[in-house]
């Protein structure tokens, strides 16, 4: 390590460091010579639960070492892939009995008091995810009112977001933004105030109304948010019933690959807009560069249910997609179905997260059902 040329160093750092921040970390506490030659290649990997405290304190620790590379002459530190969490946001509301939170439909999840500290007293060291989900859980009812902890609301967080992706966006090669850990949810925060004129890939998982965050944004005098991005996966909110293509069109004019997630019925129509399958369109595609497109159908349902047959219902949207998928391929396109995982948040989304912390590229391998 003492003979090596610190440009060497520096590249063998950056290979190391593509799990989302530990090894950087490790690099970090290892010696002062270490932690210096390692600065630029440290942060290269970021995956970040953004509650309002750790964002803070991340922003002020890159801008820190930001600050400390200029001194020392030095390249400074670049996030090239981020992966960012933030809390969710529910609509206000008032709830009129506690079996609204989605919280009491499972005994996994302790619904008094009591039984939420004896689960923590008999999990001495809770992983990272369970303790951000401390910030994630829906209010109780309190007499009426609504007491929903919305973070957006507070001026500092709010600047301490959009100054962090000022910061890291001329930069980003690869970008997700995840809302909430056991559910989806809203984020009233304009993230995006400049173009990311270097990202590649962009996905969004469980976002309620994604135009919040162009709300800053005139396209008009800075152009499209996403002009190199070539690959968009979206995991939409179950609330949302359209993906909004017109937004997407908007920024993300260069798209040759589109993945939709978590979704079985109500697509084909907007897919078909989006990539022009039909045999004779009446109006040209949304995405005319679009080659590749994948669909992942929501969890298989239970066999009961308030109206109809939920299975029934599940398997005909099912033929309707593969039906969708042959007529993409008869236009040659590359299309598949992948399969259905079996719990969505818990399964679906956690398995793209862990994927993304092992630097595993899962998310435009996986094939078609056989």
């Amino acid at each position: 390590m003492d003979t090596l040329p610190l440009e060497i160093l520096q590249r063998i750092f950056t290979f190391a460091c593509t799990d989302g921040g530990h090894a950087g970390v490790a690099l970090s506490l290892t010696s002062k010579s270490i932690r210096a030659a390692s600065r630029t290649a440290r942060f290269r990997s970021i995956a970040l639960i953004a509650n309002p405290r750790r964002l803070e304190s991340f922003l002020a620790l890159y801008e820190r070492e930001c600050e400390a590379a200029a001194s020392n002459g030095v390249d400074k530190p670049r996030i090239r892939h981020l992966y960012v969490t933030f809390p969710r946001v529910e609509p206000r509301r008032r709830y009129y009995s506690p079996s609204f939170s989605p919280r009491r439909r499972t005994k996994a999840q302790p619904d008094t008091e009591e039984s939420s500290k004896d689960s923590v007293r008999k999990d001495p060291r809770p992983s990272e995810s369970s303790r951000a989900e401390e910030d994630d859980r829906l209010p109780r009812p309190s007499r009426g009112r609504s007491t929903i902890n919305d973070p957006s609301l507070s001026v500092t967080y709010h600047d301490a977001a959009r100054r962090f992706f000022q910061l890291v966006a001329p930069e980003l090669w690869t970008l997700v933004i995840q809302v909430g850990f056991r559910y989806g949810g809203g984020l009233h925060i304009p993230l995006f105030t400049a173009p990311f004129p270097a990202l590649r890939e962009f996905t969004l998982i469980e976002l309620l109304r994604p135009e919040w965050l162009f709300g800053a944004i005139d396209v008009s005098s800075t152009g499209p948010v996403f002009p190199t991005v070539t690959h968009l996966h979206l995991l939409p909110h179950e609330l949302e019933r359209e993906f909004q293509l017109d937004l997407w069109t908007t920024h993300v004019p260069h798209l040759t690959h589109l993945r939709v997630s978590g979704r079985s019925s109500g697509i084909i129509d907007e897919l078909t807009l989006a990539v022009g399958a039909a045999p004779a369109p009446s109006l040209p595609p949304k995405f005319s560069g679009v080659r590749c497109l994948l669909i992942q159908p929501s969890p298989l349902p239970a066999p009961d249910g308030f109206c109809g047959t939920p299975l029934e219902e599940y398997d005909m949207a099912l033929c309707q997609l593969e039906a969708f998928v042959k007529m993409c391929r008869d236009a040659g396109l590359e299309a598949a179905i992948v399969p259905a995982c079996q719990e969505w948040f818990r399964a679906g989304v956690h398995r793209l997260r862990e994927d993304w912390l092992n630097g595993e590229e899962h998310t435009w391998v996986d094939g078609p059902v056989s």
